[in-house]
């Protein structure tokens, strides 16, 4: 759960490090292109490919005529360590190994935004905004405990913050006076609110360029809590981010920015979850820009009854439905992939249930004489019975086991006690 709060300032010279290939290089390329080596202020001066295969490091020569050097973070060579030692800001892209922090702990000058980018994909669009804009305070949820313990874990969002000295608040209340008093002394340009709780009027007016949210959807359409599932739920064909200006109600102020994307007929809400916060991250610099530069107008949303709507998930709506057929059973459960998971129950004939998450699955449109939710077991697969034909079962999780592909699963579980699922 993020909440920036920022103040626009440039940094100086940057050394940006990236692993060759994917998004390690599809960050830095981003990072190149943002203008922030186009700046009177900043230079980037360096970029080194951390990898051992040279095919692979050449590839970042392409990028916008900085030197380039190979490195081998895990060995610490010498290309690596001069790079760190001649350089005013570190920016280590996502996907590069991890290297140790007594290595890239400052520049020449002890730059207080070394950025190492080793934690999961949530902080992706954080990284690259912090790259372009000085980042002054991160506000996040409070600490709760979790897991079987009921330990208290840091959230990635406070990790990044005390690991890049970001000054970092979590408030329980967002209209506690004294967490007010905080933002209105800190007087930020803007605000940035990515996947928070509705932040009150008294903190969204504060900031002299307003309140900016980013949103994963083509608003007005799914607005609401989860967005990125309901779109493939409902197996919509595009979707995409939208920046606007936040007001009184949830999802309904002022459009900025809209990008769309194509959603592939096969992807999970976790996998188009990591293509969304890339576009974003990319979407919110421009808002930002561009609200600065006067070059941004605004849009009044289109009022209309018949747009979708992103529910909350509750018991109900995330349990399967045998009698609907393939296609929308397939679409359920890609759309709640990885998190919460489409749940059923499978039923033995003596009427014993055990709960089960499908995370995975494959159609087959076949007529059949079977009842909906039969459970059939044959040749190493599980296929269950729906309206039009076959769910092909390729990854699930038992209750009282972890989470496997259904050949692991059928090693020890004996799925032909079961003959149903509900």
């Amino acid at each position: 759960l993020l909440f920036y709060i920022y103040e626009i300032s440039f940094c100086f010279k940057t050394t940006i490090f990236g692993a060759s290939g994917g998004i390690g290089q599809l960050i830095s390329r981003k990072l190149l292109d943002s203008n922030i080596n186009n700046n009177d202020n900043n230079e980037v001066n360096t970029v080194v490919a951390v990898t051992r295969n040279i095919d692979n490091a050449k590839k970042f020569e392409l990028l916008n005529g900085c030197s380039f050097k190979m490195a081998d973070a895990r060995e610490m060579d010498k290309n690596l360590i001069e790079c760190l030692i001649d350089t005013d800001n570190v920016v280590v892209s996502l996907g590069t190994t991890a290297f140790p922090t007594s290595k890239w702990e400052g520049g020449k000058n002890n730059p207080q935004r070394a950025n190492v980018d080793t934690m999961a994909n949530i902080i992706t669009s954080l990284k690259i905004l912090n790259d372009v804009f000085n980042l002054d305070t991160i506000v996040t949820n409070f600490d709760k405990p979790s897991g079987r313990g009921q330990k208290i874990r840091f959230s990635a969002v406070k990790e990044y913050a005390i690991t890049n000295n970001i000054n970092l608040l979590q408030p329980k209340n967002l209209k506690d006076e004294a967490f007010v008093k905080k933002i209105q002394k800190i007087n930020p340009d803007f605000i940035v609110v990515v996947a928070f709780r509705m932040i009150p009027r008294i903190v969204w007016n504060i900031p002299k360029y307003g309140t900016i949210n980013l949103h994963a959807s083509l608003l007005p359409d799914y607005r609401g809590s989860a967005p990125i599932n309901w779109v493939i739920m409902n197996n919509e064909k595009i979707t995409g981010v939208t920046t606007f200006f936040i007001d009184d109600k949830i999802d309904t102020g002022d459009i900025l920015i809209q990008e769309k994307i194509k959603i592939d007929k096969k992807i999970n809400a976790g996998e188009l979850h990591d293509k969304l916060k890339l576009i974003g991250a990319s979407i919110v610099e421009k808002t930002l820009k561009g609200i600065v530069e006067n070059s941004l107008q605004r849009v009044k949303q289109i009022q209309k009854k018949d747009f979708n709507t992103a529910y909350k998930f509750d018991k109900k709506n995330i349990k399967i439905d045998w009698n609907q057929n393939c296609l929308e059973i397939y679409n359920k459960i890609r759309g709640l992939s990885p998190y919460p998971g489409a749940k059923t129950s499978l039923v033995s004939k003596s009427g014993e249930t055990v709960n089960t998450i499908f995370y995975e699955s494959e159609y087959l449109v076949e007529k059949h004489n079977h009842n909906n939710g039969k459970i059939i077991h044959e040749k190493g697969k599980i296929k269950i019975t729906c309206k039009n034909g076959y769910l092909l079962i390729k990854n699930l999780k038992i209750e009282g086991k972890r989470r496997m592909d259904t050949e692991s699963l059928l090693n020890g579980f004996k799925i032909e006690k079961y003959e149903m699922v509900k």
